[in-house]
């Protein structure tokens, strides 16, 4: 049986989100270094950026769970680039400098190839 090539989906998922979402940052925490002498995590920890693009939409009236997770007022739901895989304790930055909690992710992958990612965001 033939398999389907699901990469040029992605590639035009990617290019779509570009032309109709807008550019992002995803922040992802740094890695705390442990001091051993005094059993803590010691400065150094930077977060890093990575600019993605997104496309957000409201919740629909009625909506009340996303994923498991209750959907509270103000939570979005976005579209995002395959390109980074986001992590659930990364944030979305917006341009504005509004700053996003991820409560799930959701991956559309069909066969092994990630087209795009769903994020439930919360404000905070």
């Amino acid at each position: 049986m033939a398999s389907f090539n699901y990469a040029p989906l992605a590639s035009t998922s990617g290019r779509l989100l570009q032309e109709f979402g807008r550019q992002v940052k995803l922040r992802r925490k740094g890695i705390a270094n442990y001091d051993p002498t005094t059993s803590k995590d010691v400065s150094g920890s930077t977060p890093t950026e990575v600019s993605v693009y997104m496309a957000f939409f409201d919740f629909g009236e009625g909506v009340r769970e996303e994923r498991g997770n209750l959907v509270e007022v103000g939570d979005k739901r976005a579209l995002m680039d395959p390109k980074v895989e986001p992590k659930s304790e990364d944030q979305v930055v917006d341009k504005d400098g509004t700053v996003w909690s991820i409560v799930s992710i959701g991956k559309v992958a069909p066969g092994l190839t990630t087209v795009l990612y769903r994020l439930h965001l919360r404000h905070g």
